[in-house]
């Protein structure tokens, strides 16, 4: 079971994202340069979302914010962290999302996923 997550998300920077139906929510976010000096960017893949139109609007509201001059969404993550008020367990994973300029939302899935892009 997941009991923290490998990064620190703060302050990283939203590149893009994609919800693939039915259960799939993927960001890309560059690392924030304070805690990695290289400003890896790292693909985060949230599956077997058990409230995919909640996440699913995040998403088209995320990709509706890209700039038409940058190819990149540019929002910050204020915090991506295990949802505090209500457990996590194997396969009922809850995660809290805070993004600069939308509504928090909790993700409530099945597995987590986080990779660094080479």
């Amino acid at each position: 079971m997941v009991s923290e997550l490998e990064y620190n998300f703060h302050d990283a920077v939203i590149v893009r994202c994609e919800f693939s139906q039915p259960d799939r929510f993927t960001l890309c976010v560059e690392l924030y340069e304070i805690f990695y000096p290289g400003k890896q960017q790292v693909i985060i893949t949230f599956s077997g979302i058990y409230n995919g139109e909640t996440v699913s609007q995040l998403s088209q509201r995320l990709n509706e914010s890209i700039d038409e001059e940058d190819d990149w969404i540019g929002a910050r993550i204020n915090s991506l962290k295990m949802d505090e008020k209500k457990a996590s367990k194997d396969n009922e994973l809850y995660f809290f999302l805070d993004i600069d300029w939308f509504d928090p939302i909790r993700i409530h899935c099945q597995r987590i996923t986080c990779a660094e892009i080479a």
